[in-house]
């Protein structure tokens, strides 16, 4: 079992340029290595995302898979390291996330939003305006309950996010939590603003 199931706090560090493709790293707090991911090909227009413990990747613990995506709203299935067992699935809303990041996770039978900090600060951040360089926030919710928070941190070369969970769980809940965080890191790196 990873230390990764025992972390409420950590930092996830995505490298900008990397010449294996999207790597990125989970740090403790004292800043050793939890966990590694990187983007694996696929057919088609689908990605798969790998999680390993380390950087050998002898370890798989688990697998981010975009789902057959049609619409605005873009799906992935958090899966065991087998592929055969979905844990949860995250949910990135497209005509929200135009003004406001909104992810949907589905986890255990239940649904929990993941909310940029505000709208008004979410949607200046999207138009060049000097308030793109103020990091964004997002909450883990549960009904109005905080769960968690995500905190992008700046740093000129490279992604930085932040994470506090409020809520322990199970190894599943450990990694879907993360999975939020990894899809996070990925799609703000693709923007020029995020």
């Amino acid at each position: 079992m990873s230390q990764l199931t025992k972390l409420k706090k950590y930092c996830i560090r995505r490298k900008r340029l990397a010449l294996a493709g999207p790597t990125t790293y989970i740090l403790d707090p004292k800043g050793s290595l939890a966990a590694f991911s990187q983007h694996k090909s696929s057919a088609g227009w689908k990605q798969t995302i790998a999680v390993y413990s380390d950087e050998s990747k002898r370890e798989t613990l688990f697998l981010i898979c975009q789902k057959n995506n049609v619409g605005p709203d873009f799906s992935y299935d958090v899966m065991d390291a087998s592929g055969e067992n979905v844990l949860g699935t995250v949910t990135k809303k497209g005509v929200k996330s135009a003004v406001q990041t909104t992810l949907e996770v589905e986890y255990n039978g239940d649904t929990y939003l993941i909310k940029e900090d505000s709208a008004l600060l979410a949607f200046l951040r999207r138009y060049n305006s000097p308030i793109a360089l103020i990091p964004p926030k997002y909450k883990l919710l549960k009904g109005n309950k905080i769960l968690g928070i995500y905190k992008k941190r700046f740093y000129p070369f490279q992604y930085r996010l932040e994470v506090q969970l409020n809520k322990q769980g199970d190894a599943a809940w450990s990694y879907v939590t993360l999975a939020v965080g990894i899809l996070l890191a990925a799609t703000a790196a693709q923007g020029p603003k995020r």
